[in-house]
């Protein structure tokens, strides 16, 4: 069933046009509109960094456009007397669905309003009568005092939109809602969708997986850098057609990719790891190559991103640097010792110290290896981060300044300049230009392409932006619900494969 794009305002269930947001010189959203229809299920979709979760955030009444307006049944969101998005029928159900799992079915349900009461108690009996209510209309059965911590997934996910329906839901928002599914499980979830919008209910699926969208979506809206790309019917479409959309056709730095025969022998060799959120993982990363390590969100990169750095535990496998295994423990400490070093996704919070020097933040840990780190006299120690500092490109060049007063990417800049202080065997990067502008994000590619060619190093560049991995990497290991889909090189090393691999697709 498809649904007609063109309707008057008042019959949409959500109107959102020309919404912008900004943080700091950050625009999320520069000119994002979004059109909803009752009855309609209807998908959201976009890379990592499009601005999805923004608009949603602006929907639901956590944050505040800076311009444009949304309206849900052509009612302001902020009208009727400053009316949440949830008096107005609108319910939000998250990957992590918001379930108390050690509570009931019914008390789940309940918990979505009020509970109904007697004489200043629970009404248990009213509580199971409601839930019963609500299953039955959504021709579901489900044993109402169990345990929500008991049911399968896809059950749990029927819960949330259940609980969404007994406080009047006209429009529910579902955010990778089966992120956590087996595919027999996706289309019993994909059943009840259909027969809410049969029901007249709207529903807006955020969502990677394409071919979900072709399966059960009528329309599709596409942002791309915070602006919307297009409104298309998900009838007219293939799982092609979505990624060009999704992806555009902007490129940046284009790194001279080097074959395997130009490079050294492996450093980092990972042998059937495992963590939580991954695995088994095996792969390897040879002495002067950039390997990009990607995939959507639940795909199983950061985690392992993590463990690496000793932030997570290794369940199994093995994690080897010059054909030595890391210490069991997976610690941080272990980790350095054998020559990995982690630079992390936050740089502010994880990353440096704001309130210190650039100088202290260079030689936090001291100057050289784990093994034979030592600290710098006073003069040297200038002599060396002013040198740092000018290698790396860091405006401005002075020592002396406070972390906090440098901008993004010359903050970012510093982190990678301390990172070679060290003088790693291994790099793992994550994200290592979110939040950096176009010039700081070229200077900090080149930075890392010259350092690994010049020290023999390998670096690990796990990231959610494909075409970084595609443009920076000599090979791009992409990853799908915690394994690797497969390692791509030369000509296969490209952002249409790269982005049909980890939206599920396969080669």
């Amino acid at each position: 069933m498809t649904r007609s794009a063109t309707a008057a305002p008042d019959q949409f269930a959500l109107s959102a046009h020309g919404v912008q947001r900004v943080y700091g010189s950050t625009l999320a959203l520069r000119n994002a509109n979004l059109e909803v229809l009752p009855g309609e299920i209807h998908a959201l979709l976009g890379e990592n960094g499009a601005g999805k979760s923004t608009l949603v955030r602006i929907l639901a009444g956590l944050e505040t456009a800076d311009a444009g307006e949304a309206r849900l049944w052509d009612e302001p969101m902020r009208g009727r007397a400053g009316a949440s998005p949830r008096e107005l029928g609108v319910a939000f159900i998250h990957q992590d669905l918001g379930l108390v799992e050690t509570m009931s079915v019914s008390e789940n349900i309940a918990l979505g309003g009020r509970f109904p009461t007697r004489w200043g108690f629970v009404n248990q009996s009213r509580v199971r009568a409601q839930a019963i209510g609500v299953f039955d209309q959504l021709s579901v059965y489900l044993d109402v005092d169990r345990p929500v911590g008991e049911l399968p997934p896809a059950d749990q996910a029927i819960v949330a939109i259940a609980r969404a329906l007994c406080v009047g839901a006209r429009l529910i928002v579902l955010d990778e809602p089966t992120a956590r599914l087996h595919a027999s499980e996706v289309r019993s979830l994909f059943g009840l969708l259909t027969h809410l919008r049969d029901a007249g209910v709207a529903c807006l699926l955020i969502t990677h997986r394409l071919d979900q969208v072709l399966e059960v979506c009528d329309r599709v809206t596409v942002l791309r850098d915070g602006e919307t790309v297009g409104v298309y019917e998900a009838s007219a479409l293939s799982s092609s057609d979505l990624v060009s959309l999704i992806v555009g056709e902007h490129r940046e730095f284009a790194s001279e990719q080097r074959s395997a025969g130009e490079l050294d022998e492996p450093i980092l060799t990972l042998r059937g790891l495992a963590g939580v959120g991954f695995g088994p993982v095996t792969l390897d990363v040879l002495g002067g190559e950039i390997v990009g390590l990607t995939g959507l969100a639940d795909a199983g990169h950061n985690e392992l991103a993590l463990a690496l750095a000793g932030a997570a535990p290794i369940v199994s496998g093995t994690v080897e640097v010059d054909g030595r295994e890391v210490t069991s423990s997976g610690s941080q400490k272990a980790m350095l010792a054998r020559g990995i070093v982690y630079v992390a996704a936050d740089r502010r919070a994880d990353g440096l110290a704001m309130g210190l020097t650039a100088t202290e933040n260079l030689f936090l840990t001291g100057f050289g290896s784990e093994t034979s780190k030592f600290c710098l006299r006073p003069t040297r120690e200038q002599r060396e981060a002013q040198s740092l500092l000018e290698e790396f490109g860091v405006r401005p060049p002075d020592p002396e300044k406070t972390a906090d007063t440098f901008s993004g990417g010359n903050q970012q800049k510093i982190v990678l300049a301390r990172s070679f202080v060290r003088g790693p065997r291994v790099l793992v990067l994550h994200e290592p230009t979110a939040a950096v502008d176009v010039g700081a994000r070229f200077d900090i590619y080149q930075q890392l392409r010259d350092r690994c060619t010049r020290d023999g190093c390998g670096a690990l560049v796990v990231t959610s932006d494909m075409q970084e991995a595609v443009n920076l990497c000599d090979r791009v290991v992409v990853m799908q619900r915690g394994a690797v889909a497969a390692s791509l090189s030369g000509v296969r090393n490209n952002i249409q494969t790269v982005t049909e691999l980890a939206y599920g697709g396969s080669i």
